[in-house]
């Protein structure tokens, strides 16, 4: 039987969304953290949290960068130079930064995957990214390899064109996935993206910072029935 046809009566869900940062996969900090990592000081301007959605220092066109480029409307040179010239640095730097978002897979992800293939349910990763590290996590020889061909379905912001916390990057995952929304189950890190998921009436789970969030969540799918 096709895992499309199975119901899950007991937890009453049918579909697991994960976020992919601070979820599946390590990333940094913020922004001076991946300065650090990147072995560059970290710029002004271009500092602090990772989200697009944050205007940092008040620039206004580093947070349309950002936004843009996490859409899929701005290309990665034009990102990398916009945001270098805003800044007053070398768009080497800009780049170099903005890679080392992307740490690493957190460890037992495989094993996490092979009882979401033993699950009752679709799966579905939904992540605000970009090109450069969408192919990082589609890479299986680098740190940040994700598998996300073991996912059922795949939504980063890039490619669908939206983005959380807006209502349209929720119901296009709703239209492209025909599950009702209070059928999926939705894990992020960020308070906002669970929110604006919440008030379309999908369930909920706010993942906490910490090492290793994969075992959390496996305890949280256990009490909605979802692992035995």
């Amino acid at each position: 039987m096709l895992k499309s046809e199975i119901s899950n009566l007991k937890s009453e869900i049918d579909l697991l969304v994960f976020d992919l940062g601070r979820v599946l996969v390590q990333i940094a900090d913020d922004l001076d953290d991946a300065a650090t990592r990147a072995g560059r000081s970290g710029l002004p301007g271009f500092t602090g949290d990772l989200s697009a959605h944050t205007r940092r220092g008040g620039n206004e066109e580093v947070a349309r960068l950002l936004s843009g480029y996490e859409r899929g409307n701005v290309a990665t040179a034009d990102y990398a130079g916009g945001i270098a010239a805003q800044v007053d640095a070398d768009p080497d730097d800009v780049a170099a930064i903005h890679d080392a978002v992307l740490i690493r897979a957190f460890d037992g992800l495989s094993a996490f995957y092979d009882r979401l293939g033993d699950a009752p349910v679709l799966t579905a990763c939904f992540s605000n990214t970009n090109a450069v590290h969408w192919a990082r996590i589609a890479d299986p020889d680098d740190p940040a390899f994700l598998d996300p061909d073991r996912l059922d379905f795949r939504f980063a912001s890039h490619q669908i064109r939206r983005a959380k916390p807006d209502a349209e990057a929720y119901a296009y995952v709703e239209a492209a996935t025909r599950v009702r929304p209070d059928r999926i189950l939705f894990f992020d890190d960020l308070a906002e993206n669970v929110a604006a998921a919440t008030e379309r009436g999908w369930q909920t789970e706010h993942v906490p910072r910490m090492d290793n969030p994969l075992p959390w969540v496996a305890e949280r799918l256990a009490a909605y029935g979802v692992f035995p």
